[in-house]
Protein backbone atom coordinates (compact mmCIF):
# COMPACT_ATOMS: atom_id res chain seq x y z
CA UNK A 1 0.00 0.00 0.00
CA UNK A 2 1.29 3.56 -0.59
CA UNK A 3 1.96 5.96 1.73
CA UNK A 4 -0.63 8.27 2.22
CA UNK A 5 0.53 11.22 1.07
CA UNK A 6 -0.79 13.83 -1.97
CA UNK A 7 0.52 17.17 -3.20
CA UNK A 8 -2.64 18.86 -4.57
CA UNK A 9 -1.91 22.07 -6.68
CA UNK A 10 -4.17 24.93 -6.10
CA UNK A 11 -3.92 26.58 -10.01
CA UNK A 12 -6.40 29.42 -9.16
CA UNK A 13 -3.99 30.64 -6.39
CA UNK A 14 -1.20 30.43 -8.54
CA UNK A 15 -2.75 32.83 -11.11
CA UNK A 16 -3.75 35.17 -8.16
CA UNK A 17 -0.24 35.46 -7.00
CA UNK A 18 0.45 36.01 -10.45
CA UNK A 19 -1.91 39.61 -10.73
CA UNK A 20 -0.46 40.59 -7.21
CA UNK A 21 3.21 40.08 -8.94
CA UNK A 22 2.13 42.44 -12.21
CA UNK A 23 0.08 45.27 -10.04
CA UNK A 24 3.16 45.61 -8.25
CA UNK A 25 4.90 46.54 -11.17
CA UNK A 26 2.10 47.68 -13.74
CA UNK A 27 4.83 49.22 -15.93
CA UNK A 28 6.28 46.41 -16.44
CA UNK A 29 5.99 42.98 -18.09
CA UNK A 30 5.92 40.51 -15.20
CA UNK A 31 7.70 36.48 -17.02
CA UNK A 32 6.52 34.03 -14.76
CA UNK A 33 10.10 31.21 -13.45
CA UNK A 34 9.01 27.91 -14.52
CA UNK A 35 12.40 26.15 -13.59
CA UNK A 36 12.86 23.30 -11.75
CA UNK A 37 9.45 21.71 -12.74
CA UNK A 38 7.81 25.53 -11.49
CA UNK A 39 9.39 24.96 -7.91
CA UNK A 40 7.88 21.24 -8.19
CA UNK A 41 4.37 22.56 -8.78
CA UNK A 42 4.40 20.70 -12.24
CA UNK A 43 5.53 22.64 -14.95
CA UNK A 44 3.43 22.32 -18.14
CA UNK A 45 -0.20 22.48 -16.08
CA UNK A 46 1.07 25.66 -14.11
CA UNK A 47 2.16 26.71 -17.75
CA UNK A 48 -1.42 26.34 -18.89
CA UNK A 49 -3.46 27.68 -16.23
CA UNK A 50 -0.99 31.42 -16.32
CA UNK A 51 -1.22 31.15 -20.90
CA UNK A 52 -3.16 34.06 -21.49
CA UNK A 53 -2.31 35.67 -18.21
CA UNK A 54 1.79 35.91 -18.61
CA UNK A 55 3.35 37.36 -21.98
CA UNK A 56 6.58 34.54 -21.10
CA UNK A 57 8.26 31.95 -19.41
CA UNK A 58 11.22 31.22 -17.92
CA UNK A 59 12.91 27.84 -17.33
CA UNK A 60 16.92 27.10 -16.87
CA UNK A 61 17.48 24.13 -19.07
CA UNK A 62 16.31 23.55 -22.68
CA UNK A 63 14.84 20.37 -21.42
CA UNK A 64 12.61 22.41 -19.86
CA UNK A 65 11.69 24.35 -22.85
CA UNK A 66 11.26 21.31 -24.73
CA UNK A 67 8.83 19.83 -22.41
CA UNK A 68 6.78 23.09 -22.25
CA UNK A 69 6.43 23.05 -26.20
CA UNK A 70 5.98 19.22 -26.18
CA UNK A 71 2.75 20.15 -24.21
CA UNK A 72 1.63 22.47 -26.90
CA UNK A 73 2.67 26.06 -24.86
CA UNK A 74 3.77 28.65 -27.52
CA UNK A 75 4.32 31.36 -25.19
CA UNK A 76 7.66 32.84 -25.42
CA UNK A 77 10.46 31.02 -23.16
CA UNK A 78 13.26 32.54 -22.32
CA UNK A 79 16.37 29.90 -21.34
CA UNK A 80 17.95 31.50 -18.25
CA UNK A 81 21.20 29.43 -18.38
CA UNK A 82 21.31 29.87 -22.06
CA UNK A 83 22.64 27.17 -24.05
CA UNK A 84 25.20 24.20 -22.38
CA UNK A 85 26.72 23.39 -26.19
CA UNK A 86 26.90 24.64 -28.94
CA UNK A 87 24.56 22.60 -31.02
CA UNK A 88 21.30 23.26 -29.26
CA UNK A 89 21.65 26.26 -31.06
CA UNK A 90 19.88 24.75 -33.57
CA UNK A 91 16.97 23.90 -30.77
CA UNK A 92 16.99 27.24 -29.43
CA UNK A 93 16.18 28.43 -33.48
CA UNK A 94 13.63 25.76 -34.42
CA UNK A 95 11.56 26.52 -30.74
CA UNK A 96 11.72 29.92 -31.17
CA UNK A 97 13.36 30.08 -27.91
CA UNK A 98 15.00 33.38 -25.89
CA UNK A 99 18.32 32.58 -24.41
CA UNK A 100 20.55 34.45 -21.95
CA UNK A 101 24.41 35.02 -22.43
CA UNK A 102 26.33 34.70 -19.96
CA UNK A 103 29.60 33.06 -20.52
CA UNK A 104 32.33 33.96 -23.43
CA UNK A 105 32.14 29.99 -25.46
CA UNK A 106 28.23 30.96 -25.38
CA UNK A 107 28.72 34.64 -26.84
CA UNK A 108 31.12 33.15 -29.51
CA UNK A 109 28.80 30.23 -30.23
CA UNK A 110 26.09 32.48 -31.20
CA UNK A 111 27.90 34.89 -33.36
CA UNK A 112 29.15 31.79 -35.68
CA UNK A 113 25.82 30.16 -35.70
CA UNK A 114 24.08 30.90 -38.98
CA UNK A 115 20.52 31.00 -37.79
CA UNK A 116 17.57 31.19 -40.98
CA UNK A 117 15.93 34.01 -38.47
CA UNK A 118 18.11 36.02 -35.77
CA UNK A 119 17.96 35.00 -32.20
CA UNK A 120 17.08 36.32 -29.72
CA UNK A 121 19.41 37.24 -27.10
CA UNK A 122 19.20 38.46 -23.25
CA UNK A 123 23.31 39.36 -22.14
CA UNK A 124 23.96 38.77 -18.24
CA UNK A 125 25.58 41.18 -16.21
CA UNK A 126 26.87 39.77 -12.84
CA UNK A 127 25.44 42.66 -10.29
CA UNK A 128 27.30 40.75 -7.36
CA UNK A 129 25.42 37.29 -7.11
CA UNK A 130 28.87 36.57 -9.17
CA UNK A 131 27.43 33.17 -10.27
CA UNK A 132 26.75 33.86 -13.63
CA UNK A 133 27.25 37.36 -15.79
CA UNK A 134 29.92 39.34 -17.42
CA UNK A 135 31.56 42.63 -15.41
CA UNK A 136 30.90 45.84 -16.81
CA UNK A 137 33.51 46.19 -19.24
CA UNK A 138 32.93 42.84 -20.65
CA UNK A 139 29.42 43.35 -20.86
CA UNK A 140 30.21 46.73 -22.79
CA UNK A 141 31.95 45.30 -25.21
CA UNK A 142 29.71 42.49 -25.73
CA UNK A 143 26.94 44.26 -26.53
CA UNK A 144 29.05 46.14 -28.81
CA UNK A 145 29.93 42.69 -30.79
CA UNK A 146 26.06 41.21 -30.70
CA UNK A 147 24.84 44.94 -31.75
CA UNK A 148 27.17 44.83 -35.11
CA UNK A 149 25.38 41.34 -35.73
CA UNK A 150 21.61 41.58 -36.34
CA UNK A 151 21.49 38.52 -38.76
CA UNK A 152 22.02 36.78 -35.91
CA UNK A 153 20.85 38.90 -32.83
CA UNK A 154 17.70 40.68 -32.50
CA UNK A 155 15.84 41.50 -29.08
CA UNK A 156 18.84 42.37 -27.04
CA UNK A 157 17.96 42.98 -23.42
CA UNK A 158 20.15 43.30 -20.51
CA UNK A 159 19.80 40.66 -17.54
CA UNK A 160 21.12 40.73 -14.20
CA UNK A 161 20.13 38.75 -10.68
CA UNK A 162 20.29 40.11 -7.38
CA UNK A 163 21.86 38.86 -4.54
CA UNK A 164 20.78 41.14 -1.76
CA UNK A 165 17.09 42.16 -2.70
CA UNK A 166 15.69 40.07 0.02
CA UNK A 167 17.25 41.47 2.70
CA UNK A 168 15.69 44.45 5.29
CA UNK A 169 19.19 46.17 5.06
CA UNK A 170 19.31 47.58 1.55
CA UNK A 171 22.41 49.29 1.47
CA UNK A 172 24.20 46.21 -0.80
CA UNK A 173 21.24 46.28 -2.76
CA UNK A 174 21.32 49.65 -3.74
CA UNK A 175 24.71 49.78 -4.83
CA UNK A 176 24.25 46.57 -6.62
CA UNK A 177 21.17 48.55 -8.64
CA UNK A 178 22.69 51.45 -9.35
CA UNK A 179 25.63 50.10 -11.24
CA UNK A 180 22.88 48.13 -12.99
CA UNK A 181 20.82 50.62 -14.15
CA UNK A 182 23.31 53.10 -15.07
CA UNK A 183 24.80 50.37 -17.51
CA UNK A 184 21.73 49.80 -19.01
CA UNK A 185 21.05 53.65 -19.30
CA UNK A 186 24.34 54.19 -21.03
CA UNK A 187 23.90 51.19 -23.45
CA UNK A 188 19.97 51.96 -24.23
CA UNK A 189 19.13 48.80 -22.96
CA UNK A 190 15.76 47.46 -22.39
CA UNK A 191 15.95 46.18 -18.66
CA UNK A 192 15.16 42.76 -16.88
CA UNK A 193 16.39 42.53 -13.18
CA UNK A 194 13.77 41.87 -10.54
CA UNK A 195 13.27 39.07 -9.12
CA UNK A 196 10.55 38.08 -6.63
CA UNK A 197 12.06 39.82 -3.79
CA UNK A 198 12.76 43.13 -5.89
CA UNK A 199 9.64 43.03 -7.53
CA UNK A 200 8.12 43.16 -3.96
CA UNK A 201 9.96 45.61 -2.24
CA UNK A 202 12.05 47.69 -4.92
CA UNK A 203 9.85 49.47 -7.64
CA UNK A 204 12.91 51.27 -8.79
CA UNK A 205 14.44 48.23 -10.16
CA UNK A 206 11.52 47.41 -12.17
CA UNK A 207 12.37 46.87 -15.35
CA UNK A 208 10.93 46.50 -19.27
CA UNK A 209 10.15 42.78 -17.55
CA UNK A 210 10.14 41.17 -14.19
CA UNK A 211 11.20 37.82 -13.52
CA UNK A 212 8.81 36.68 -10.28
CA UNK A 213 9.55 33.02 -9.02
CA UNK A 214 8.92 31.51 -5.81
CA UNK A 215 6.23 34.00 -5.05
CA UNK A 216 4.05 33.10 -7.35
CA UNK A 217 3.67 29.25 -5.59
CA UNK A 218 3.19 31.97 -2.36
CA UNK A 219 6.35 32.19 -0.82
CA UNK A 220 7.41 35.08 0.81
CA UNK A 221 11.27 35.74 -0.30
CA UNK A 222 12.13 38.98 1.92
CA UNK A 223 13.92 38.82 5.46
CA UNK A 224 10.82 39.80 6.97
CA UNK A 225 6.96 40.35 6.17
CA UNK A 226 5.47 41.12 3.28
CA UNK A 227 4.92 44.96 2.51
CA UNK A 228 1.59 46.39 3.37
CA UNK A 229 -1.06 44.85 1.72
CA UNK A 230 0.25 42.46 -0.15
CA UNK A 231 -1.18 39.02 0.26
CA UNK A 232 0.44 35.59 -1.43
CA UNK A 233 -1.44 32.07 -1.44
CA UNK A 234 0.16 28.71 -1.30
CA UNK A 235 -0.45 27.06 -4.22
CA UNK A 236 0.63 23.71 -2.93
CA UNK A 237 -0.97 21.29 -0.32
CA UNK A 238 0.69 18.34 1.09
CA UNK A 239 -1.88 15.63 2.85
CA UNK A 240 -0.90 12.68 4.71
CA UNK A 241 -1.15 10.59 8.04
CA UNK A 242 0.25 11.03 11.17
CA UNK A 243 1.92 7.77 11.56
CA UNK A 244 3.68 8.09 15.42
CA UNK A 245 2.68 10.01 17.96
CA UNK A 246 5.24 10.14 21.36
CA UNK A 247 5.25 11.75 24.53
CA UNK A 248 8.28 13.17 25.68
CA UNK A 249 9.19 15.22 28.53
CA UNK A 250 9.31 19.21 28.22
CA UNK A 251 12.88 20.07 27.08
CA UNK A 252 13.69 17.13 25.40
CA UNK A 253 16.17 17.49 22.22
CA UNK A 254 14.87 16.08 18.91
CA UNK A 255 16.58 14.98 15.78
CA UNK A 256 19.84 15.83 14.41
CA UNK A 257 22.34 17.41 16.29
CA UNK A 258 19.40 18.26 19.13
CA UNK A 259 18.58 21.44 17.52
CA UNK A 260 15.31 21.56 18.36
CA UNK A 261 13.83 21.01 22.00
CA UNK A 262 10.42 20.70 22.96
CA UNK A 263 8.21 23.12 24.31
CA UNK A 264 5.31 20.81 25.10
CA UNK A 265 4.79 16.78 26.15
CA UNK A 266 3.79 15.02 22.94
CA UNK A 267 5.00 15.42 19.55
CA UNK A 268 3.54 14.27 16.68
CA UNK A 269 4.74 12.70 13.17
CA UNK A 270 3.95 11.88 9.80
CA UNK A 271 5.86 10.45 6.90
CA UNK A 272 7.74 11.87 5.37
CA UNK A 273 9.93 12.21 8.68
CA UNK A 274 12.94 13.16 7.50
CA UNK A 275 14.07 15.65 4.90
CA UNK A 276 15.24 12.82 3.10
CA UNK A 277 12.14 10.99 2.75
CA UNK A 278 10.11 14.31 2.24
CA UNK A 279 12.28 15.09 -0.94
CA UNK A 280 11.62 11.12 -2.31
CA UNK A 281 8.17 10.89 -1.12
CA UNK A 282 7.25 14.31 -2.96
CA UNK A 283 9.19 12.22 -6.02
CA UNK A 284 6.48 10.03 -5.88
CA UNK A 285 3.72 11.79 -4.70
CA UNK A 286 0.63 12.06 -6.84
CA UNK A 287 -0.88 15.40 -8.09
CA UNK A 288 -3.87 17.06 -7.90
CA UNK A 289 -4.15 19.78 -9.91
CA UNK A 290 -7.24 22.60 -9.38
CA UNK A 291 -8.74 25.43 -10.45
CA UNK A 292 -10.95 26.77 -7.47
CA UNK A 293 -9.74 27.12 -3.85
CA UNK A 294 -10.76 28.50 -0.76
CA UNK A 295 -9.76 31.55 1.28
CA UNK A 296 -6.70 31.26 2.36
CA UNK A 297 -6.32 32.24 6.27
CA UNK A 298 -2.91 32.45 8.35
CA UNK A 299 -1.37 29.72 10.67
CA UNK A 300 2.02 28.84 12.07
CA UNK A 301 4.15 25.48 11.56
CA UNK A 302 7.49 24.02 13.10
CA UNK A 303 7.89 22.02 9.90
CA UNK A 304 6.25 20.48 7.65
CA UNK A 305 5.93 16.73 8.46
CA UNK A 306 6.72 17.02 12.35
CA UNK A 307 3.95 18.91 14.17
CA UNK A 308 4.74 19.17 17.53
CA UNK A 309 0.86 18.71 19.86
CA UNK A 310 0.12 19.74 23.65
CA UNK A 311 -2.82 19.35 25.17
CA UNK A 312 -4.15 23.33 24.10
CA UNK A 313 -3.87 22.21 20.60
CA UNK A 314 -5.05 18.03 20.59
CA UNK A 315 -4.19 16.07 17.05
CA UNK A 316 -5.95 17.86 14.52
CA UNK A 317 -8.82 17.08 11.83
CA UNK A 318 -9.77 16.81 8.81
CA UNK A 319 -10.38 20.73 8.59
CA UNK A 320 -7.08 21.72 10.15
CA UNK A 321 -4.89 23.14 7.93
CA UNK A 322 -0.64 23.28 8.75
CA UNK A 323 0.27 27.09 8.49
CA UNK A 324 3.35 29.03 8.22
CA UNK A 325 2.04 32.91 9.33
CA UNK A 326 4.48 35.95 10.32
CA UNK A 327 7.96 35.61 10.01
CA UNK A 328 10.22 34.23 12.67
CA UNK A 329 7.09 32.07 13.95
CA UNK A 330 7.71 28.71 15.07
CA UNK A 331 4.64 26.95 16.53
CA UNK A 332 1.70 25.13 16.09
CA UNK A 333 -1.62 25.68 15.98
CA UNK A 334 -4.63 22.86 15.77
CA UNK A 335 -8.37 22.22 16.10
CA UNK A 336 -10.17 19.19 16.62
CA UNK A 337 -9.92 16.07 18.35
CA UNK A 338 -7.38 13.10 19.60
CA UNK A 339 -8.51 10.88 16.30
CA UNK A 340 -5.95 11.00 13.58
CA UNK A 341 -6.49 12.09 10.37
CA UNK A 342 -5.56 13.31 7.16
CA UNK A 343 -3.37 16.55 7.74
CA UNK A 344 -2.94 18.94 4.80
CA UNK A 345 0.33 20.82 5.01
CA UNK A 346 2.57 22.60 2.40
CA UNK A 347 6.38 21.79 1.44
CA UNK A 348 6.60 25.22 -0.47
CA UNK A 349 9.69 26.41 1.20
CA UNK A 350 8.90 29.74 3.04
CA UNK A 351 11.62 31.97 4.38
CA UNK A 352 11.54 34.12 7.84
CA UNK A 353 14.08 35.33 10.07
CA UNK A 354 18.06 34.67 9.00
CA UNK A 355 18.98 31.54 10.66
CA UNK A 356 15.66 30.22 10.78
CA UNK A 357 15.15 26.26 9.80
CA UNK A 358 13.19 25.97 7.08
CA UNK A 359 9.05 27.30 7.17
CA UNK A 360 6.66 25.69 5.19
CA UNK A 361 3.45 27.74 4.04
CA UNK A 362 0.27 26.77 3.70
CA UNK A 363 -3.67 27.36 4.84
CA UNK A 364 -6.61 26.04 6.53
CA UNK A 365 -9.91 25.82 5.09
Amino acid sequence: MARPLRAEIDLAALCRNYHTASALAPQSRSMAVLKADAYGHGALACARALTGLAPAFAVATIEEAVALRDGGIETPILLLEGIFEASELAMVEALSLWQVVHSEWQLEAVLAYRPRRPLAVWLKFDAGMHRLGFSADELRCHWARLRQAPERVTDLHLISHFSTADLADDSAFQAQHAQVRALGEALGAPLCLANSPATLQHPPAHGAWNRPGVMLYGSNPLEGMLPAGVALEPVMTLRSRLIAVRTLEAGEAVGYGGRFCTRTAVSAWSPPATATATTAMLAMAPRCWSTASAAPSPGECRWTCLPSTSPRWPMPTSAARWCCGGAGSMSTRWRGTATPSPIPCSPVCCRGRRGSICRRQSRRR
